[in-house]
This record gives C-alpha cells, structure tokens and sequence, in this order.
C-alpha cells in the first residue's frame, strides 16, 4: 500500500481503532500500542478495496485479544497495583468513556466518570449513506433507519464484568447522537455517559432519549423553565 493510499484511511479510522482498543486494554498507551501495530499490518497486508473498515475491527480485536492473553500471567500483580492505587474497579464504555471507584482512605469511596481520551472517537459513524454502528466484538452493524428524532435504536451487550450496557443512538444522521446508559444484574442504575447532539442540552433532552428513561422508570430532567419559576411579585 502505498503512502498516498494509506494516509486516507488512517485519518478515517485512526479514532474507531484507537477506541475499540481502549475498551479491551482499558490502558491509554496499550491502545496507542495496538493503533499502532495494526496500522502498521495495514500498510504491509492491506484488505480488499471497500473492506478496510470490517478488516481494521477485527484485526484490532485480535490483536487486543492475544496481548489480553500473554498478559493473563500478570492479573494478581495488576489487581495489586489497583488496590495499592485506592481504584476498586474501572468500566470502560463503548463510547471510550470510564467509570473509575477509587477508595479515598477518608472513609469515604468516589466515583468518577470520564470522557473518551480521543474526543473524536465515536463507535457510531456515518458512511456512503449508512449510519454505522461499531459494537464491543468489533463487528459493524448497518443501523440505517433505525433510529429517529422521537425512537433511539438500543444496543446491548454484557461487559465482563457483569455489567449490562444499553447504547443508544438517536436523532438523524445529520444530526445524531450517543448515550451509554449501564446497569447491574439487579436492574439498578450503574452509570451513565453520553453527549447531546446539536440544539440540545441537559435541560432539554431530545424526545429519544425522554422516551428511553420514561421506558426504564429513570427520573426526566425538567425543562429549565419549568425548574426556575419567577418570584411572585408582592404588593
């Protein structure tokens, strides 16, 4: 492959294969590690034309599969670098987002949710007319017309940690976006990350995304104008 040929694709992909390596390694420089070596197999073995997105999940899948199983010998010297850090556990979302509970020694535990480490990535993308969605396994799934302004399209999956992920989609393809809502076995209401596509904010959702937590009993946040009422006046 030559240079001019590879250049494009990296642009294109570099944030997808990034982000999915994240979510297996969990490590910020094992997925730059893993960017880079399956980039570099891009280079020297390149897929058939029209197939390099498909080729690059999965690739990276397997990458980040082999070097989870050479590092299987280290997991009790990794749960003890945890404890002695204070992090009791960290959930990597498929939106590249982490929720990380750290001890404070202070009697107290803390939760902490962070973004994506690349605020490019997104395993949602829109491509030749389709909406495409990239799930935890790597494999792309074509989610055209599945969703809309009023219905998210939701995808769920079992994290390794028992953890239930329902991801949603919703909006138009101009105009999409994510959240990433995780529960436990019992139904209860673990976290939850996402961003709000265009026009919209915390104060006022998009319908999708109020008909999914009116679904799941989850509280609506109130419109700002219904939260803040004026102070009556007095004579």
């Amino acid at each position: 492959m030559t240079e001019a040929e590879f250049l494009p694709l990296f642009d294109r992909y570099r944030s997808m294969v990034y982000g999915l390596a994240l979510s297996y390694t969990r490590s910020p420089q094992d997925a730059e590690d893993v960017c880079q070596s399956v980039f570099l197999k891009l280079m020297e073995a390149p897929p058939a034309q029209g197939k390099e997105r498909a080729w690059l999940a999965q690739v990276t899948v397997n990458h980040c599969r082999n070097l989870l199983t050479a590092a299987a010998v280290a997991v009790i010297l990794t749960i003890g670098a945890l404890a002695a850090s204070g992090i009791l556990s960290c959930t990597t979302y498929l939106t590249g987002g982490q929720a990380t509970v750290r001890d404070g020694n202070d009697g107290y535990l803390y939760f902490e949710i962070t973004g994506p480490s690349d605020p490019d990535f997104s395993p949602v993308e829109v491509r030749d007319g389709k909406v495409w969605l990239t799930t935890e396994n790597g494999q792309a799934l074509d989610i055209t017309g599945q969703f809309s302004e009023t219905e998210a399209y939701v995808y769920t999956y079992t994290d390794e940690n028992d953890l239930i992920h329902d991801v949603l989609v919703g909006g138009t393809p101009d105009n999409y976006s994510c959240f990433e809502f995780l529960y436990h076995q019992d139904g209860s209401m673990d976290s939850v990350l996402g961003t709000y596509p265009d026009g919209y904010d915390g104060f006022h959702e998009p319908a999708w995304l109020i008909a999914y937590r009116q679904e799941q009993g989850i509280p609506v946040v109130e419109a700002e104008s219904e939260m803040v009422q004026p102070a009556e006046e007095t004579s």
